[in-house]
């Protein structure tokens, strides 16, 4: 499912406690003042502190009364994201200007002010580019730019579809703007979060794998110390094993019916591996769209092989019976946890529902499908085989 930000933000200051919280955070954190070539911070003068403190203060006040407060005052914020924004153009050199421009993120994300919000991100590029709160923000550029594609209802309202399809569409717009700092950054803590953020903005939903690779391998290798190197290489590793145009791992194992199966022995057909099971609540909610489109094309050279992650084939057989699923199941879990069994540790199973739809030489075409995706993705492909099939020579 796709929460780029918990709810609570999501839904952009719905309290006082969330509008303040935020606030404090962005305005009170230490950001790191840039040094001078002898390590000599380049921190501002008294004046921008004191200014600054002042400011500080009075914006809190007047947001906690105006939260507090039951009569329909004006919005205070957009005018203290102004007079923060000013203070940072005055002072840029200061530390204090990065955790300013910081707050005026946080004030223009809760009012849903995108435009806003954006020219904040330049100026803080722009004046403080390795202030460690940089990072922070690009979790609030994945929130807007959904919901600039989404509407401003996509997380609090919108279907799980609609979420998918408003994430995909933003998800260019997303890395484009955190590729932003790539360009301007020198902290190696800022570049390495930053080539891994755009690395899981085109990895998520599986938008541009090649992408993600190319940025997942910039972490791994030239960022070996960061925190997310570990991830980012585990990430390459299985994009360069499981991603588009690569063999789909054979494996084999005994069906809920008693039946051996193997992979291999179904090239010629299109098979949907679907990794799932009967307590995952969005796996349930797949079940119409994969009795569709299996009822659609099963006699048309397509199959599905479930791989449920538990470890009691008769509660999976009594739930497939009920729920009309007559393609075969292997059960794959074990006791323990998710993702413990054999077949969805080869292939790197971190979340279900999970699907890899693999073509009749035995390649992966396409994966994380889900809803209508799948009867597009197979209808697609056995249309290119009709295709191919009417343009042979009689």
């Amino acid at each position: 499912m796709l929460h780029p930000r918990p709810p609570a933000l999501l839904v952009l200051a719905a309290t006082v406690v969330a509008i303040t919280a935020a606030l404090l955070g962005a305005l009170a954190c230490s950001t790191g003042a840039p040094t001078d070539p002898a390590g000599v911070a380049t921190a501002g003068n008294a004046a921008a502190k004191n200014e600054y403190h002042r400011l500080e203060q009075q914006a809190l006040t007047e947001i906690r009364a105006w939260g507090a407060s039951s009569d329909k005052l004006p919005d205070p914020r957009p005018g203290w994201a102004e007079k923060l924004e000013a203070f940072a153009r005055e002072y840029p050199k200061a530390p204090e200007a990065s955790a300013a421009l910081l707050g005026v993120l946080q004030l223009r994300e809760a009012a849903l002010d995108i435009d806003g919000f954006f020219k904040a991100y330049d100026l803080l590029l722009a004046t403080s580019p390795d202030a460690s709160g940089v990072s922070a923000v690009f979790d609030q550029i994945t929130t807007l730019r959904v919901i600039e594609a989404g509407g401003p209802g996509i997380f609090a309202t919108g279907g799980e579809m609609e979420r998918r399809e408003a994430y995909k569409a933003a998800a260019p717009r997303i890395a484009a703007d955190i590729e932003k700092t790539i360009a301007v950054a020198t902290s190696p803590a800022v570049l390495a979060n930053a080539h891994f953020a755009v690395a899981e903005t085109w990895y998520l939903l599986d938008v541009d794998l090649d992408r993600a690779l190319e940025h997942y391998k910039t972490v791994a290798t030239q960022f070996g110390d960061s925190p997310w190197a570990e991830q980012a290489a585990r990430r390459g590793a299985e994009i360069e094993r499981l991603g588009i145009g690569r063999a789909a791992p054979d494996f084999s194992g005994v069906a809920i019916d008693g039946k051996k199966i193997r992979l291999s022995s179904l090239k010629g057909k299109l098979v949907l591996i679907d990794f799932w099971a009967t307590w995952c609540g969005p796996c349930v909610k797949e079940l119409p769209s994969l009795k569709r489109v299996y009822q659609r094309f099963k006699d048309q050279g397509f199959t599905i092989i479930g791989v449920s992650l538990e470890s009691d084939p008769e509660l999976v057989a009594r739930f497939a019976e009920r729920n009309g699923m007559t393609w075969p199941i292997i059960v794959d879990g074990a006791d323990g946890g998710m993702a413990t069994g054999p077949l969805a540790t080869s292939y790197d199973v971190e979340a279900i529902p999970m699907s890899y739809l693999v073509d009749r030489s035995g390649t992966i075409r396409a994966r994380r499908l889900l809803g209508d995706d799948v009867e597009r993705a197979v209808e697609k492909l056995m249309g290119s085989r009709v295709a191919a099939v009417k343009s042979l020579p009689e």
